[in-house]
């Protein structure tokens, strides 16, 4: 079951990742903020298992 926390920011990353890069192809720059925040987000999910994980 603690695999499946860690997949989660994984795939939010991804999906993050093509966003910004679907954004930057289309020169939409929503798409891109879109992606961006999605990469932080998972940036911030991932520190926050990492995290309760070491405890």
């Amino acid at each position: 079951m603690k695999k499946v926390y860690f997949l989660f920011p994984i795939i939010l990353a991804v999906v993050g990742a093509l966003a910004l890069i679907g954004g930057e192809l289309d020169d939409s720059p929503g798409l891109g903020g879109i992606g961006l925040i999605l990469i932080g987000i998972s940036c911030y999910f991932n520190f926050k298992i990492c995290s309760k994980n070491n405890r």
